[in-house]
C-alpha cells in the first residue's frame, strides 16, 4: 500500500491479504482500496476550509472529514458554500451553481481548460462519453455541456455564502473501483510497530497492481502501469469490445450505479419498442435485401433478450459534483425474426438466423427520438434523468498506433524524420545531376567553337 494511501480522503473500503512466495522468498501483502488515488500528478490535498471540494459534490462535515451522506443521528454538519451567486440546498448540502460557474463551491468557472478541447486534429465533442478519453470531463466542461456558458447579461455581486448547519435522512451508495497495489514484505519480521525501520522489497512485476482483460499485455509508460490491449479490445483494462462499439450507443444517465438495474428495464422497454416502430418503417435498412421499404404493420424485428449491454459497462463517473452512470447499448434482430422473414423470401429466411446488428446511427437515432420519454420514465422510476446520448467510439489500437505524450503517433517522428532524410538525398542527387550535366555542357562548347570549318561552309 502507498504511504500516501492513508491519508487519500476518499478511500473509504480497504481489504488487505497476504502469502508467502517460495520463489520471491519472501511474504507479499495486496491491499485492495476504492476508490483509488495516487493517480499521476493528482495531489492526496486540497487547500481551503475543510468540506468545501468534497468529490461527492455535497458539503457533509464530520470532524473536519467529507461525509457522503449524513443521517440524523450522526454528528456532522454542512460546510457547504456557494459563491459566483450559487444557490445551496441545505437538505442536499449542496450547491446548484448559477450559468458560467460549476464545481462542489460553484468556483470553477464553466470554460475548456485544453487547447484540443473541439480543435481538429484534438478531441470532438463526440468523445466525451469514450471512458478512454475520460480526461475530457475534467478538461473540457463547456464543450461536453457539463455546465452552462455565464450569461453576458446576468449580473452577481456576491462572491460566497453562509451556510446553515443541517442534517439529512438522503442516503447515496456507489460502487467504488477497486486498485491492487502488491508491497512484498521480508519475511525476518512478521509484526510492525509504528516505529519499524524495515525495508521492502520490490515487486517482481512492475505492473502487479494491473489486471489486463481479454487477452491484454501490461507495460509500464512513465511510471505508470497500461494496458495494451488486442485487436478486439478497448479500455483502460481491455474490457470494452470494439465490435460492439462500432454498432453502440453511449447513454449517460444522472444517477447512482445502484439504480441501474431499474434504469436498465426501463431503458429496454422503450428502446425496444421504438426500434421495432422505425424498422418496419425502414425495411431494408433492418433488414438487408428485404424487397420492401415499409412493412404495413407492427412486426416484431427485435426483442428486449436482443439489446443488451456492451463488456466492461455500466460505468461510474464523478462530473458536476454529481454521479453518473454510463453505459453502451447496442442491438441486433432477433433470430428468425418475423420482420425480415415475411419480406426476404427463404434465402433471407436462412439468413437472418443469427440476428442483423441494428446500425449504429439507426440506434442512436431511435434513442435521441425517445429521450424525453425516457427521461420522464426515468424520473418516475428512479429520480434520474437522460443526461446524454452519443455513438460509441472504437479507440486508436494502441498496438498498430501507439502515441507519445503529445498525441502524436509513435511512428510519426521517425517518418517525418525517414521521409526528410530521403527528400534531402533526391535533392542532393537532382543537384549532383545538373551541376555534372552543366559542366560537360561547358567543356563542349569551345570544341565546337574552335573546329575548323568544313570544306562547303569554305565556300559558302
Amino acid at each position: 500500500m502507498s504511504c500516501l494511501q492513508v491519508i487519500w480522503a476518499e478511500s473509504r473500503e480497504v481489504g488487505c491479504a497476504y502469502v508467502y512466495c517460495d520463489q520471491l522468498k519472501g511474504t507479499i501483502l495486496v491491499c485492495n482500496y476504492g476508490p483509488p488515488g495516487n493517480m499521476e500528478g493528482a495531489k492526496p490535498f486540497k487547500k481551503g476550509a475543510p468540506c468545501t471540494q468534497c468529490p461527492s459534490g455535497k458539503g457533509w462535515c464530520d470532524n473536519g472529514l467529507c461525509r457522503r451522506d449524513c443521517q440524523p443521528s450522526d454528528n456532522c454538519e454542512c460546510k457547504a458554500t456557494c459563491a459566483n451567486c450559487g444557490t445551496l440546498d441545505k437538505t442536499q448540502c449542496s450547491c446548484t451553481c448559477a450559468k458560467g460557474w460549476t464545481g462542489p463551491d460553484c468556483t470553477r468557472k464553466c470554460a475548456d481548460y485544453h487547447k484540443w478541447c473541439g480543435a481538429n486534429p484534438g478531441w470532438p465533442k463526440n468523445m466525451c462519453n469514450n471512458p478512454t478519453y475520460s480526461v475530457m470531463l475534467d478538461k473540457c466542461l463547456l464543450l461536453c455541456g457539463l455546465c452552462e456558458a455565464e450569461d453576458p447579461n446576468a449580473k452577481c455581486d456576491q462572491t460566497t455564502m453562509k451556510t446553515t448547519t443541517t442534517t439529512s435522512t438522503t442516503t447515496t451508495t456507489a460502487t467504488p473501483t477497486k486498485t491492487n497495489i502488491p508491497t512484498i514484505l521480508p519475511t525476518t519480521k512478521t509484526t510492525t510497530t509504528a516505529t519499524s525501520t524495515t525495508t521492502t522489497v520490490a515487486p517482481s512485476t512492475p505492473c502487479g497492481g494491473v489486471t489486463c482483460q481479454n487477452g491484454g499485455t501490461s507495460y509500464v509508460e512513465k511510471d505508470m502501469c497500461k494496458c495494451r490491449c488486442s485487436a478486439d479490445w478497448q479500455g483502460t483494462n481491455c474490457e470494452e469490445s470494439r465490435a460492439q462499439a462500432r454498432v453502440g450507443v453511449i447513454l449517460r444517465v444522472r444517477a447512482p450505479i445502484v439504480a441501474w438495474e431499474k434504469l436498465w428495464r426501463v431503458i429496454k422497454s422503450i428502446v425496444v419498442h421504438n426500434v421495432n416502430t422505425y424498422c418496419n418503417h425502414h425495411v431494408m435498412t433492418c433488414c438487408p435485401g428485404a424487397g420492401v421499404t415499409v412493412s404495413g404493420g407492427n412486426l416484431e424485428f427485435t426483442t428486449s433478450a436482443q439489446l443488451r449491454v456492451g463488456d466492461g459497462y455500466p460505468q461510474t463517473l464523478q462530473a458536476r459534483g454529481r454521479e453518473f452512470t454510463m453505459a453502451l447499448i447496442y442491438a441486433t434482430g432477433a433470430p428468425n425474426n418475423v420482420l425480415c422473414a415475411a419480406f426476404g423470401g427463404q434465402r433471407r429466411r436462412r439468413a437472418i438466423s443469427a440476428g442483423p446488428p441494428v446500425p449504429q446511427d439507426v440506434l442512436l437515432k431511435v434513442v435521441e427520438s425517445a429521450r424525453q420519454n425516457l427521461t420522464e420514465q426515468m424520473s418516475s422510476c428512479c429520480n434520474a434523468s437522460l443526461d446524454d446520448v452519443s455513438a460509441a467510439v472504437v479507440a486508436p489500437d494502441p498496438t498498430n498506433y501507439p502515441v507519445t505524450e503529445n498525441g502524436f503517433p509513435k511512428w510519426a517522428i521517425p517518418a517525418v524524420i525517414g521521409a526528410g532524410v530521403i527528400a534531402s538525398m533526391v535533392v542532393f542527387v537532382a543537384a549532383f545531376a545538373m551541376a555534372v550535366a552543366y559542366r560537360s555542357k561547358r567543356k563542349s562548347a569551345p570544341a565546337l567553337t574552335e573546329a575548323k570549318p568544313s570544306r562547303h561552309a569554305m565556300y559558302r
